[in-house]
């Protein structure tokens, strides 16, 4: 009888870790769920019945590996032990650098790891023990807190970080309405909490404090400059790019919030929070999950006005979105409704906006896929209740403004259609005033953009990076009621 995928890759596993040598590589979990034809859960569920058998290797960020030592029987279980100890330490690690576990947290107990990992005790403990001799971890009583014990006091002098908004001195768009003021507010907690006063100042003060700093060599612990686009590009990044090229001065760590467009004079060394990229990461987080749930296609429902390129989930956006559930599920189905701003209105003014070449780059960022055959999917809807009753079962809308997801919910319910076992619903927004429907979001992780913002200035960890050189933040499906 012809074998089934779990047993076909199973059975290939088994004959690599007899054939390969020790220390050796093996395909990541995508590559095996494309061979195979297996999800990447179900492929990280079998890999960990490997690990725990000791069979194989996995480092976080790195890969996973036949272990230096598998075919030695004598000692298989010392070194499983101490492999193990070393992949869970290089999990922290990552965790730690990606904001997930926090500087000033305890690490969890020792009970809830070796549950949560498989592992025993004392692999938990000789991480743990591990951690602390390299100054990731201090270990107070019985408990391992994530930071140096100087870190975890709150220390009673004042370092001075700089914030620069282009504009009037009025800071309540960067910590109320901004897209990324939740952040803010963690970035300035965060500092705080490590003796970090943030300065907020306009860029029309910035030359004249540059050239201050340089003449008395007295230079801020940190530079961040907020909303930074091609329009104030110059403005912004000329006097941080006369300071980190003046070799009399230490440089102080800069973050750059980029908002759009394509950074030219982007400052050397600086660490850049890319407002594009952390929406990439959201369409990518939102395809993995209606790919694992079972759904069957995602409808996005726009208004004209909202896929306009400059503004947040645009029609680009939407194309990312695409390309990742069709890197996933080459079969499953997107569309795009849009709602006119006129009366009986056309695609025509979305389909102005695209520049063909961006978009077939962008549409063929994993297989060749041409804007022409996109442009099908894009469809004009000028009644939205005739519309939402043509929707099949297994349809996931998404919504860029939760007001509009609010709507189409009162319309699915009064049609009888079942949230969310036949028709889910999902927002990008997360809007307070709609959170007593319920309604699901997919958004960036706010808090760990902040976090890892403060860390780049406090510099006690290496801050993970795209491979495009961008800040790493999370983003994460928030599942509520509607899906």
């Amino acid at each position: 009888m012809k074998k089934g995928p779990r047993e076909q890759l199973t059975s290939w596993l088994d004959r690599q870790l007899e054939i390969l040598p020790p220390g050796a590589a093996l395909p990541t979990d995508r590559e095996l769920a494309s061979r195979f034809g297996l999800s990447r859960r179900t492929i990280s569920r079998i890999g960990r019945n490997y690990v725990r058998d000791g069979r194989i290797l996995r480092i976080s960020g790195k890969g996973t590996f036949v272990p230096k030592d598998a075919t030695d029987d004598d000692s298989l279980w010392s070194a499983s032990s101490t492999n193990a100890a070393q992949s869970l330490v290089g999990t922290i690690h990552d965790l730690i650098r990606s904001g997930e576990l926090e500087r000033g947290h305890s690490l969890p107990s020792i009970k809830y790891m070796r549950r949560r990992f498989k592992v025993s005790p004392a692999t938990v403990t000789a991480a743990y023990r591990q951690l602390v001799d390299e100054g990731y971890v201090t270990k107070i009583g019985k408990s391992f807190w994530i930071g140096r014990f100087k870190e975890l006091a709150h220390p009673d002098t004042k370092k001075e970080v700089f914030l620069f908004l282009h504009g009037p001195r009025d800071f309540s768009h960067v910590f109320k309405r901004d897209f990324l003021s939740q952040a803010y507010r963690k970035l300035q907690a965060e500092l705080g909490f490590y003796g970090f006063v943030l300065r907020c100042k306009s860029c029309y003060d910035l030359d004249r404090l540059v050239s201050g700093w340089t003449s008395t060599r007295r230079l801020p612990y940190g530079i961040v400059a907020f909303g930074v686009d091609e329009r104030n590009a110059e403005a912004m990044l000329t006097p941080i790019n006369r300071l980190l090229a003046d070799k009399r001065v230490q440089h102080p760590p800069v973050v750059i919030d980029w908002v759009w467009g394509m950074p030219s004079a982007m400052p050397r060394g600086a660490m850049v929070l890319s407002r594009p990229n952390m929406l990439t990461s959201s369409a990518r987080a939102l395809a993995h999950y209606a790919v694992e749930r079972h759904w069957r296609r995602i409808v996005i429902c726009s208004t004209e006005r909202g896929l306009r390129p400059g503004t947040r989930w645009h029609i680009y956006d939407w194309m990312r979105l695409r390309s990742e559930l069709k890197r996933i599920d080459p079969d499953f189905e997107f569309r795009i409704l849009v709602l006119p701003a006129r009366s009986g209105g056309t695609t025509r003014p979305v389909l102005s906006w695209v520049h063909e070449p961006v978009a077939s780059r962008v549409l063929s960022k994993y297989t060749g896929t041409s804007y022409a055959q996109v442009s099908t999917e894009i469809s004009a809807v000028n009644d939205l209740r005739m519309a939402v009753r043509q929707i099949p079962r297994r349809t996931l809308l998404v919504f860029r403004k939760d007001a509009a997801a609010a709507g189409v919910l009162s319309l699915l319910q009064e049609d009888a259609r079942r949230v969310p076992e036949d028709i889910g619903v999902m927002g990008v927004e997360n809007d307070p005033a709609h959170y007593h429907l319920g309604i699901s979001c997919c958004e960036p992780d706010w808090d760990s953009a902040g976090y890892l913002m403060a860390h780049t200035i406090v510099g006690d960890f290496p801050v993970k990076k795209t491979h495009r050189g961008f800040m790493r933040v999370p983003a994460r499906v928030n599942e509520r009621l509607t899906t």
